[in-house]
C-alpha cells in the first residue's frame, strides 16, 4: 500500500493504492485505489494483519493543515473493502502517523507524532485499543517539547511484553527508540541509536531474534539496515549495510520502507523518490542468514561478502560485525587495529604497523583487499604468517606510488624484486591482489 499523488511535499491530492502479491513478492496484480477522499490529502498508509483482521492506518493533510489527524480502517476480506474510518488522535491541531498496527497480549497497538495546542516540538504517543481498534486512547511516550527535541514518525515492533518504538531523534538528525518492558504502560526515556540517519525508521523483529531497522542514511540519502541479535551474545547494534535493494536517491531522498517476515525471510517494499518529479517502489528481500529466497539466491554478508566463485572462496570478511575489537577468527598480531563502521581501521597513525590476520589452513592462498588511506601510505596483505614479525607482506608504500613485496622475518625486511607503481592516491580506495603458490609468489595491483 502506497500514497499516490502529484509530490511528496506540496501535493494535497493523494490517494491510497494497493496491490497484492500470491507468490511471496515475485509478480504483483494489477494496482487499484483503496482509499480515496475528495479535496483531503491521504498519506503514508501502513498495512498489517493480526489474526483475521487487516488494520491500515494513514493520516490526512489539506491546503491549511498537512497534518490534520490520524486514522484507522479495518477489513475482514483481507483488503478488498475496508469499514469506516476511526480517528486515532482525540482532535489534535497536528498529528500523523505511519506506523502499522501490532498486537501485544489483548490489546491493540500503534503510534503517531504530532503537538498539542502551544507546542513548538513534534511529541510520539503510543496509541492503544482494547475493542479492536473501534476506539482508542494515547500515552505520551516522547515528549519534545520537554526535551527542547523534535520526536517524528514512530514505529513500534513487541516480542511479549518487550515493546520497542523507533522514532526520528531531532527532525533530520538522527534515528533513536523508547522501550517498554511492560506491554506498553511505562517507557524509558527517548535515547539515540544512530547517528547518521533520518527518515521513518521501519522495524521488524524476526523470529530468530534479529531486529532490523530500515531508514535513510543522511550524507548519501540511501537506505540502510541496522541490526541486533537479542539470542546471542552480541547484542549491539551492527554497524550499516546497505539493503540487498540499493535504488538511486533524488535530491530530496524520502524513502519508506516497510520489512515484513514471511516464511523463508523477509521481504521489502521500499519506496524511494529518484528525482524530483519521480518516485519508484522495489521490492527486495532481507536474510538473516544465507539460503534460497522467493527473489534469488542469499549469501550472508558476514563471512561471505564476496559472492563470485563462492564454491572456491575460504574467507571473506565485510566487517559487518559491531564496533571495536576483531572478533574471531581474526587475530591482531600488532597494533590496534579495530572495526569502526563496517571498516577495519588503524587506530593511530603511528608509523607502527598494524597486523591482523585469519588462519585459513592453506599456505597456497589468493587474498584480496579494498583500502583507502589518509596522511599516511603503508597500506597491504600479508601471507603465510608465522608471527608478529615473520611473514610475507604485498604493501603500498612511498605515498601510494610504490607496491612492494617483502619477506619479513624475525623482524628483518628483505625486498623481492622491484617495485610497481600503483598509483594509489590518499582518500581513493584501491584494490590489491596477492596470489601466493609453492615457493613462488606473484603480485598485482589495480586501483
Amino acid at each position: 500500500m502506497w500514497r499516490q499523488g502529484a509530490d511528496h511535499v506540496n501535493a494535497r491530492d493523494g490517494v491510497i493504492r494497493t496491490s497484492t502479491s500470491n507468490d511471496n513478492g515475485r509478480s504483483w496484480a494489477a494496482v487499484v485505489t483503496a482509499v480515496s477522499e475528495a479535496g483531503i490529502d491521504l498519506r503514508d498508509p501502513c498495512v498489517s494483519v493480526i489474526g483475521s483482521t487487516t488494520f491500515l492506518t494513514y493520516f490526512k493533510g489539506t491546503a491549511s493543515v498537512p497534518t490534520a489527524g490520524c486514522f484507522v480502517r479495518t477489513s475482514a476480506d483481507s483488503g478488498v473493502t475496508w469499514g469506516n474510518e476511526v480517528r486515532i488522535d482525540p482532535g489534535q491541531p497536528s498529528a500523523a502517523m505511519c506506523a502499522p498496527v501490532i498486537q501485544v497480549g489483548a490489546n491493540h497497538l500503534t503510534a503517531y507524532y504530532g503537538r498539542n495546542s502551544g507546542d513548538a516540538f513534534d511529541s510520539c504517543w503510543l496509541a492503544a485499543s482494547t475493542d479492536g481498534g473501534a476506539t482508542w486512547t494515547r500515552r505520551l511516550v516522547a515528549n519534545g517539547p520537554g526535551d527542547g527535541r523534535h520526536y517524528q514518525e514512530p514505529w513500534l515492533v513487541a516480542r511479549g511484553t518487550e515493546v520497542w518504538m523507533f522514532i526520528r531523534f531531532g527532525n533530520q538528525s538522527a534515528i533513536g527508540a523508547s522501550v517498554s518492558a511492560d506491554s506498553g504502560t511505562a517507557w524509558s526515556a527517548p535515547t539515540q541509536l544512530f547517528d547518521d540517519t533520518t527518515g521513518r525508521p521501519a522495524a521488524v523483529w524476526l523470529s530468530t531474534g534479529t531486529m532490523a531497522v530500515v531508514a535513510r542514511r543522511i550524507s548519501d540519502r540511501q537506505a540502510i539496515v541496522r541490526s541486533r541479535n537479542d539470542r546471542t551474545p552480541q547484542t549491539a547494534w551492527l554497524p550499516p549495510r546497505p539493503t540487498m535493494v540499493q535504488p538511486s536517491s533524488g535530491p530530496i531522498g524520502m524513502m519508506y520502507a516497510h520489512p515484513l517476515e514471511i516464511p523463508g525471510g523477509v521481504i521489502c517494499a521500499l519506496g524511494i523518490e529518484s528525482s524530483t518529479t519521480v518516485s519508484r517502489i522495489h521490492i527486495g528481500w532481507l536474510a538473516d542468514d544465507g539460503g534460497i529466497s522467493p527473489l534469488g539466491d542469499l549469501i550472508p554478508d558476514d563471512r561471505t561478502a564476496v559472492a563470485q566463485e563462492a564454491d572456491h572462496l575460504l574467507f571473506a570478511e565485510g566487517f559487518s560485525q559491531a564496533n571495536g575489537a576483531l572478533r574471531a577468527p581474526w587475530v591482531v598480531g600488532a597494533g590496534g587495529m579495530r572495526v569502526s563502521n563496517g571498516f577495519a581501521v588503524s587506530t593511530v597513525a603511528d608509523n607502527v604497523p598494524d597486523l591482523a590476520w585469519a588462519d585459513l589452513a592453506s599456505a597456497d592462498v589468493d587474498l584480496q583487499g579494498d583500502f583507502t588511506y589518509t596522511g599516511q601510505a603503508g597500506f597491504g596483505l600479508i601471507a603465510r604468517v608465522v608471527s608478529a614479525d615473520t611473514y610475507l607482506l604485498l604493501t603500498v608504500e612511498s605515498g601510494g606510488q610504490a607496491v612492494r613485496l617483502y619477506k619479513v622475518v624475525s623482524g628483518v625486511a628483505t625486498q623481492l624484486g622491484d617495485p610497481v607503481n600503483p598509483n594509489a592516491n590518499q582518500s581513493a580506495w584501491t584494490r590489491l591482489r596477492f596470489s601466493v603458490a609453492a615457493t613462488c609468489s606473484r603480485a598485482s595491483s589495480t586501483g
